[in-house]
């Protein structure tokens, strides 16, 4: 057992990768509010989709659930009902698929082909779809920026 054993530098990125991969998954399973990006975002690497427009950005924080909706009030104790249509709890889902007053900001035709019972599964379609990517993320920064205004609105009649 004297012999020394060496390894590849392609065996070593290997094993590096496999150990990355793994530690990775082991801190997305951690969390609960990645679930959607859990089932969606299958390996590590470099997405070649987001750029310095806030139509990137809007579309990174969603697929991280890190958007500053109001379900993450509830942390504070506050309200997190959608300020926009009324609804219990303003989330991700509801933001993207469920929310009445944004339904004009929505891509109708392109949400359509995204149907699905389970909303989860929907919204997680939505926004990793690479081939629509472009399209999504226009729809996103449309809805964002109607959000923002709307509840500037509001917020100026309080």
């Amino acid at each position: 057992y004297n012999e020394i054993y060496t390894l590849t530098k392609i065996e070593i990125k290997n094993k590096v990768k496999k150990w990355d991969t793994q530690k990775w998954r082991e801190e997305l399973e951690k969390r609960t509010s990645t679930h959607i990006y859990r089932i969606f975002k299958t390996e590590i690497k470099e997405e070649q989709c987001y750029d310095n427009r806030l139509e990137s950005i809007i579309l990174f924080q969603a697929r991280a659930n890190t958007l500053e909706l109001n379900k993450r009030k509830r942390y504070k104790q506050e309200d997190p009902k959608c300020e926009l249509c009324g609804y219990k709890e303003e989330n991700l889902i509801h933001f993207l698929i469920e929310c009445k007053e944004l339904e004009e900001s929505r891509n109708k035709e392109l949400i359509k082909k995204f149907k699905d019972e389970n909303k989860e599964l929907m919204a997680g379609k939505i926004l990793f779809e690479k081939d629509e990517i472009e399209e999504i993320k226009c729809m996103l920064g449309k809805m964002w920026r109607y959000r923002k205004r709307k509840l500037e609105k509001i917020n100026r009649n309080i």
